[in-house]
């Protein structure tokens, strides 16, 4: 997600895609290491928050919006630091492929709002 690119109908949709994202992982987090996916889980809850506040205060357009899409982008980061975010989180081992495949698709639905140059229109 660019910033400039970032409108106030993707909110809904990345918003629900990290709620999944999260249950999945707080799900089966007792099969990884706690110590980093406890990181990972509160950098998801904190993006899930702050779309939530920016609707309800009605801040979703405008400098509220690009504002969000700052905070989006900054714990998107976070959540993906090498020594306690989404690459240091192996959940599952090489036999578990179906949930490591769910996992995947979680993650690519919220990173594909990541992704510069999407058109997410």
């Amino acid at each position: 997600m660019i910033i400039s690119n970032l409108k106030k109908e993707h909110l809904i949709p990345l918003r629900d895609a990290l709620v999944e994202l999260t249950l999945f992982v707080e799900k089966w987090q007792h099969l990884g290491r706690p110590d980093f996916i406890r990181y990972l889980i509160h950098y998801l809850k904190s993006m899930k928050d702050n779309i939530e506040i920016c609707i309800c205060v009605r801040e979703d357009k405008g400098e509220g919006l690009r504002y969000l899409g700052t905070l989006l982008v900054r714990d998107w980061d976070l959540a993906n630091d090498e020594y306690v975010g989404i690459p240091s989180c192996r959940l599952f081992e090489e036999c578990q492929t179906e949930l490591c495949l769910q996992y995947l698709i979680l993650l690519n639905a919220v990173g594909s709002f990541f992704v510069p140059g999407t058109n997410l229109d």
